[in-house]
C-alpha cells in the first residue's frame, strides 16, 4: 500500500481550496502534493502559459480562461516512465516522458520549480513502486527528446541515449524543496519533511548559499 505520509506538500497556487472546478477536476480521495505556474511547449515549440497540479495519482495541466480552468490534459502518474533535464543548471526546461505516449515539455519559469517537480515526481513513484529514469544531457533545449503527438502515431518515442541515464540519482525521499518566491499557501504537512530511514541527499546549491546567507547575517 502506498505511504504518501511524510512527502511534502506544497499546493503553493492554493488552487483545491480556491476553486470548486479544479475540486471536481481532482477529485476528493487524490492528495495535491505540488501546484505551480509552467508553460508547456506545443508541437510547432512555442509555449502556452499552464497549471500543473500533480497529485498521488495524476498530473494534470489546466489552461486558465478568464472565469474557470479549462482542463488540458489529465495523466496517470503511473504512465510516467523519465524525466530529463539539462546538465545546465540555468536551463529550466524539463522533459516528462510517457509510456506509449507523447510527452510533456515544460519551461518551468525558475530552476526551483524544475527541480520541485523532478523531486515530487519521483518521490511519487517511490511510493507506487514504479520505475522512473532521470535522464540528464547537454542541451539547455530538449526539443529533440520529447515525443510529439505526430511521433506518438508512429509509435517513434524519443528518449535520450542510455549513457545519459543518471546512475546516481537519488528518488528524493528526504528532499528539501526549494525555496519558492511568493508562495501564497503553507506546505500542509509542514516544511521540510522527510521520509524516515532515507539517505540524506545534498541540497540544492542555492538553498545552501541562502541558508549560508542567512546565518552570516545572525553572527
Amino acid at each position: 500500500m502506498e505511504n504518501f505520509d511524510q512527502i511534502p506538500r506544497y499546493d503553493t497556487l492554493n488552487l483545491y481550496e480556491k476553486s470548486l472546478q479544479v475540486r471536481q477536476i481532482i477529485g476528493d480521495e487524490e492528495l495535491v502534493f505540488y501546484s505551480c505556474e509552467i508553460q508547456k511547449f506545443n508541437r510547432y515549440g512555442f509555449q502556452q502559459d499552464r497549471v500543473l497540479i500533480i497529485t498521488n495519482r495524476h498530473m494534470i495541466t489546466l489552461e486558465q480562461s478568464t472565469l474557470n480552468f479549462v482542463q488540458h490534459r489529465k495523466l496517470s502518474v503511473n504512465k510516467v516512465n523519465g524525466l530529463t533535464v539539462s546538465k545546465d543548471e540555468s536551463s529550466q526546461e524539463i522533459v516528462i516522458h510517457v509510456l506509449e505516449d507523447y510527452d510533456e515539455r515544460f519551461n518551468c519559469g525558475t530552476t526551483e520549480h524544475k527541480r520541485n517537480i523532478q523531486n515530487i515526481m519521483f518521490s511519487i513513484l517511490k511510493a507506487t513502486k514504479v520505475t522512473c529514469i532521470l535522464y540528464r544531457v547537454p542541451e539547455s533545449k530538449l526539443r529533440k527528446y520529447s515525443t510529439l503527438k505526430s511521433d506518438n502515431e508512429k509509435k517513434n518515442y524519443k528518449r535520450p541515449p542510455s549513457d545519459m541515464i543518471d546512475q546516481h540519482f537519488c528518488p528524493a525521499p528526504d528532499f528539501q524543496f526549494s525555496l519558492i518566491q511568493n508562495a501564497i499557501s503553507s506546505p500542509i504537512n509542514g516544511a521540510g519533511e522527510s521520509l524516515e530511514g532515507a539517505d540524506s541527499i545534498v541540497p540544492a546549491e542555492d538553498n545552501v548559499e541562502q541558508q549560508n546567507h542567512n546565518d552570516a547575517a545572525h553572527l
